[in-house]
Parts: C-alpha cells; structure tokens; sequence
C-alpha cells in the first residue's frame, strides 16, 4: 500500500532534563509499501516512536518503544 509521506519521530524522556529527539524522513523503497531512512542514536535506552503517514489512503500515525543498544 503507498503511505504518501512517511516521517519517523522519536524521543526519550530522562527525569530532570528535556526529551532526547531524533527523526527522520523515510523514502519508499522498491518493493510497495516498504520505506527506508537513517537515524542516528547518540546513546543507548528505550525510544518512543511515532511513524506519521499522509498519502492516498488518509493520513493517519502509530506509535511504538524501541530499545536502542
């Protein structure tokens, strides 16, 4: 299924400081439906992720935790 725009959005909260932030635009790969990006961690923890997807089918988001080693 083509998702139109796709963006990947994470962060980390830690207890007296700001979230860590990092995101990332994603780019359709060959095969339909996939979509690939690069994102670069500067330490290791559990991420919450948000992928945003706004195309043919609607716009719409998931969110999901990551463990980043």
């Amino acid at each position: 299924m083509e998702a139109g725009k796709v963006t990947l959005n994470t962060s980390m909260t830690m207890t007296g400081m700001a979230p860590m932030i990092a995101g990332a635009t994603l780019t359709p790969d060959k095969t339909p439906g996939r979509y690939t990006g690069t994102i670069t961690f500067p330490d290791s923890g559990t991420r919450q992720v948000t992928v945003t997807w706004d195309g043919p089918a609607g716009t719409d988001s998931t969110k999901f935790s990551v463990p980043v080693r």
